[in-house]
């Protein structure tokens, strides 16, 4: 199976519990989040989870799960996909896509990120966008 088609089965798969504003935190999982787990399970350099930040857009910091920030051994990331997932992808930090896609909400998005975070897509709903719709390796390539 491709990566893409890896993501794709873990989305649809009711493994993960769907968050937004950052990639895990005890709770779950974002979309970027679950790519990371695929990644992880899939590729021989695995990515290093670093300590537990607050996550900044979950709102009350008393109530807060943190955030888990990923590090590649050069740079760390904890809402946008790390450098070693996006070449494995062949993508960009948010997941950018071909062509835009109009959500349920009715606003129209570029990027698997948006579409969790923004749209409030489920996993299934972002599964089945990435069957039809081919990650951007440029922006010249978004229609």
């Amino acid at each position: 199976m491709t990566p893409k088609q890896l993501l794709i089965a873990a989305l649809r798969s009711g493994e993960f519990v769907q968050i937004c504003g950052c990639l895990k935190n005890k709770v779950g999982c974002c979309v970027l989040g679950v790519a990371v787990e695929v990644y992880q399970r899939n590729r021989p350099v695995h990515l290093i989870p670093l300590a537990e930040l607050p996550c900044p857009y979950f709102g009350d910091a008393r109530k807060d799960p943190g955030a888990v920030r990923f590090s590649d051994g050069e740079d760390s990331y904890d809402g946008s996909l790390p450098k070693p997932c996006r070449e494995w992808y062949g993508c960009d930090t948010k997941g950018t896509l071909k062509h835009t896609v109009v959500a349920p909400n009715g606003y129209s998005y570029t990027d698997i990120m948006h579409l969790n975070d923004l749209a409030k897509m489920t996993f299934p709903q972002i599964a089945d966008v990435l069957e039809t719709n081919d990650f951007a390796t440029s922006p010249r390539e978004i229609a």
